[in-house]
């Protein structure tokens, strides 16, 4: 890596871990916001009268309204209390939510759930950061680690709720559901969360901070990790947002059966979020290079992509594609920490480009898949082929890291 991990320490000796737990609850709603449309594709698209292809803009918007405002957002806000800024971001994600119960037609549903993406885009960074300035040091990457994991655990019970309310009332009900819980959160946490102590610290000016953040893309290390989630998230999240049409289509999987599935994939993706979270700190401690674990999850996503959609038989595929997101959730968490520890200094704007780059290979992801026969040996190949570059990314950058150890080790040698 081109910057040096730091191991400064945080605001206390050890992590606070109910203090996460108040924020845990607005990514809970985000996990299970982003995976909540796709089983409802089908409803959308019959309500509006539109192809499954047109229906997925709503996914797009979302993840397109966080990509694009995240980071601005995160640049005017550094140094700004995070409090203030979850509970405004979480105020915003639920009033797009509403609006998206409300809407009349397909773009007013696209441009509300944009206003969503855009409250989220404005939340999740302050959030991120405050996990990893309160994390102790020695449990800085399982607090990033558990903090995707709950991401992931929406989609548990939300998917799975999401469907069964869909089937009894249409596809409306879930989004009101999903912006009560923000509102439920939104008053935990204007009572209960306290803002850390380095929340005090001067701000920069806005040019200042936007120079700081934008600064990020000098470093090689920070674009390959950025081109690295945004590859596995389009493999990883694009391809998922057919997987309903395609299992509906192979083996008659209907509403309840895709919210069952919805469940058991969000539990995959929680546990490799979790596993990533100790890989990394244990990791940490052998000063190996830290994206090479990234490199093993891009290999195994694109691996049980293949598996997943290349198969006939409903049991191979469900495993398959429980191996899937238990591999995507890695790819992510392993990212985020990687730009947590490199990048400390920075780590607002670190991982609000981070997450700027999910949401980006989502949309990609679903734009570009959709242009395909849906689980077609094409649609398969593209797929598998977004991880398997990212796995190549990886690659790169554990390179990059490799050689800056031998140079810096070289240049000591020569001092001495």
């Amino acid at each position: 890596m081109e910057l040096a991990a730091s191991n400064a320490p945080t605001s206390a000796e050890r992590t606070p871990w109910p203090q996460h737990a108040l924020v845990h609850a607005v990514f809970f709603a985000m996990g299970a916001e982003l995976f909540l449309v796709p089983p409802l594709l089908g409803l959308i698209a019959r309500d509006f009268g539109v192809g499954e292809a047109s229906a997925a803009w709503v996914i797009s918007g979302y993840v397109l309204g966080y990509a694009v405002s995240s980071p601005l957002l995160a640049a005017l806000t550094e140094g700004r209390s995070p409090r203030r800024v979850i509970l405004a971001g979480v105020a915003i994600f639920a009033l797009g939510d509403l609006g998206c119960a409300l809407a009349p037609t397909l773009p007013v549903l696209v441009a509300a759930h944009a206003v969503s993406g855009i409250g989220g885009g404005l939340a999740a960074p302050a959030i991120w950061a405050l996990l990893g300035e309160t994390a102790a040091a020695h449990q800085k990457g399982r607090a990033i680690s558990v903090g995707a994991a709950i991401y992931a655990g929406g989609q548990i019970v939300g998917v799975p709720l999401g469907s069964l309310l869909a089937a009894a009332t249409g596809w409306r009900l879930p989004f009101v559901v999903i912006a009560g819980w923000l509102a439920i959160s939104w008053l935990a946490i204007a009572v209960r969360l306290r803002d850390p102590a380095g929340a005090a610290r001067p701000r920069r000016t806005r040019g200042a901070a936007i120079r700081a953040s934008l600064g990020l893309w000098r470093y090689r290390d920070f674009l390959g990790t950025l081109a690295a989630t945004t590859l596995t998230q389009a493999a990883r999240i694009g391809a998922y947002s057919y997987v309903g049409v395609i299992f509906g289509q192979r083996y008659g999987f209907g509403l309840a059966a895709l919210g069952a599935l919805g469940a058991a994939v969000g539990a995959g993706s929680m546990s490799g979020s979790l596993l990533a979270g100790p890989v990394i700190d244990r990791w940490r401690t052998t000063d190996r290079p830290l994206a090479a674990p990234l490199i093993g999850w891009a290999v195994l996503l694109a691996a049980a992509i293949v598996g997943t959609l290349a198969v006939d038989a409903v049991v191979p595929a469900v495993l398959g594609l429980l191996i899937w997101c238990a591999a995507g959730g890695a790819c992510y968490s392993t990212a985020q920490a990687m730009l947590g520890i490199t990048f400390s200094d920075r780590r607002a704007a670190a991982v609000s480009w981070n997450n700027a780059s999910m949401n980006a290979g989502v949309a990609v992801g679903t734009a570009l898949l959709g242009t395909l026969a849906l689980g077609s040996a094409g649609f398969i190949a593209a797929a598998a082929g977004l991880a398997g570059l990212g796995a190549l990314v990886a690659g790169w950058l554990t390179l990059l890291s490799v050689r800056g150890d031998r140079a810096r080790g070289e240049a000591a040698g020569t001092v001495r």
